[in-house]
């Protein structure tokens, strides 16, 4: 989608939905402040990105004397992420907005000890379900998100170990899921991802160092400091 504009031009604008999608709300003002851009500029790329759909005006803030500032937000209609996280029982999908909204899911159950074949024909069924969901409520997806436990490479996308599947070893699924779908594929520690929802969506908005706890069919821990997710060095929070 931006495809078209210049290496600075998409940065600044990168910059720009960075900041949007770190604040429960900012203004025009307070982005030229945050990023050191001029008034003139922070206008010329909230035009651009308002007229790609990217971004909307959500409303005033308060008045603190003067005229009342629009706040800014992520356009929620302009399309969905496939969401998805292998659990002890199922594969969890899911079709979510830039709001951070869950608009429509699907579980696949699966069991412990799954041989890697069962595992990834489970996988692909999901998104292909989840794919055929999002063309039926027109809306367009932007990529594909995995998040799952054990040793991986999530920059290169492969899941080195998964202690919960026969067989698994060194599986590239960036390289299966996108020559398979056309579509991005990003990979992800599944309890960093929690952090990461919390951080964006939700008690961790503007927190810059905080501890998010995963009780569910297993406990993790995922942390945040100053401002960004610890990832450790093998997609473990150590």
């Amino acid at each position: 989608m931006l495809d078209d504009y210049g290496n600075i031009q998409k940065e600044r604008m990168a910059d720009i939905l960075n900041s949007i999608l770190n604040s429960s709300e900012i203004t025009r003002g307070e982005l030229s402040s945050k990023l050191n851009l001029s008034p003139s500029s922070i206008v010329k790329y909230i035009n651009r990105l308002i007229e790609l759909g990217l971004v909307r005006e959500s409303g005033l803030n308060k008045s603190t004397g003067g005229r009342r500032s629009i706040s800014l937000e992520f356009d929620p209609e302009i399309g969905v992420n496939i969401a998805l996280i292998f659990n002890l029982s199922n594969i969890h999908g899911a079709l979510v907005n830039p709001a951070g909204i869950t608009i429509y899911e699907l579980f696949i159950p699966t069991t412990k000890g799954i041989s890697k074949d069962e595992l990834l024909e489970g996988l692909f069924l999901l998104i292909t379900n989840l794919k055929t969901k999002a063309e039926e409520i027109e809306k367009r997806i932007f990529g594909v998100g995995l998040g799952m436990g054990d040793y991986m490479d999530m920059e290169k996308g492969i899941s080195h170990e998964y202690l919960l599947a026969r067989d698994w070893q060194d599986i590239h699924l960036k390289e299966l899921v996108e020559s398979r779908f056309n579509l991005p594929f990003f990979l992800i520690n599944d309890i960093d991802a929690g952090a990461l929802g919390e951080k964006f969506y939700g008690r961790g908005i503007k927190v810059e160092n905080f501890v998010c706890i995963w009780l569910s069919e297993t406990v993790g821990m995922g942390m945040v400091l100053n401002d960004k997710i610890y990832f450790g060095k093998k997609g473990f929070g150590f």
